[in-house]
């Protein structure tokens, strides 16, 4: 007799990818949405792509970075200039948490990890059609395709890590806030996001950090981007999570939808 499929069947494991990927049933649907619901979906959906697709590509500026860094402990502290490597995405980046609270918010924990891991998706299959193009269309006799190389040498190791990172924290990040929401303690939007994206945001720079860098930077290096990388990513999004609480509320009064439901 053929054994029949489920959920029970499978081990630890797997039942945690397909509760990533939301084919299980411990987190809620969303209830059915309005036209106007859908197109503000559709509108953050698209935004957090862009965002990361983007992102990687102004990763391709680099830009000079002079921290002070302890030379000297004892009996005085002695401080010298050091420059780092930071590239632009940096700069962006910290807009994916914002939308992805936003979502999280207003369309439930499903929908929101559903866009995370989707966006993840496309940016992957982004580039390798690059990476196709590069290795299996001849090039142009006389055709100048210095552009192009430029764009896809930026979906190498730097794009694959970043990738990974932003689906990890996402979802680590999209369940802290949940959980945080559920505690009557923390209903405040703001204080939820700040939390969640502290929390997400280690595991979003060790997972980068780790298969960007590691080894290509001195050690000293490497740890002073992780905790330049951290520490500016989390003070741009608290810089903007005042507007941001603003507006998803005028979100939620406007669709009269909120974190999955119809709010009535």
């Amino acid at each position: 007799m053929q054994k029949k499929f489920t959920n029970e069947s499978l081990d630890g494991a797997w039942r945690r990818v397909l509760k990533t990927l939301e084919i299980g049933d411990d987190i809620d649907d969303p209830e059915p949405m309005s036209a106007l619901v859908a197109k503000i979906l559709i509108f953050m959906a698209t935004a957090m792509g862009m965002i990361l697709i983007v992102s990687n590509l102004a990763a391709l500026k680099i830009w000079r970075l002079a921290l002070p860094w302890p030379e000297q402990l004892w009996p005085l502290k002695v401080y010298a200039l050091v420059t780092l490597p930071v590239d632009a995405g940096i700069l962006l980046f910290p807009f994916s948490y914002a939308i992805g609270d936003m979502m999280v918010e207003i369309f439930g924990q499903r929908v929101a990890n559903l866009v995370a891991v989707y966006s993840a998706i496309f940016a992957i299959f982004a580039a390798a059609i690059l990476f196709v193009a590069k290795v299996m269309l001849p090039d142009y006799p006389g055709a100048d395709n210095s552009g192009f190389v430029v764009v896809q040498s930026a979906t190498g190791r730097i794009f694959i890590a970043s990738v990974l990172g932003f689906l990890i924290s996402q979802i680590i990040n999209n369940h802290v806030f949940v959980q945080l929401r559920k505690m009557k303690s923390n209903g405040n939007f703001r204080e939820r996001a700040l939390l969640s994206s502290i929390v997400a945001r280690v595991f979003d720079i060790a997972v980068f950090e780790v298969l960007a860098f590691l080894g290509k930077l001195s050690l000293k290096e490497f740890f002073m981007q992780a905790i330049f990388a951290y520490i500016a990513g989390v003070v741009i999004e608290f810089l903007i999570s005042t507007p941001t609480k603003k507006f998803v509320q005028r979100l939620i009064s406007w669709c009269h939808y909120d974190n999955g439901k119809v709010v009535r």
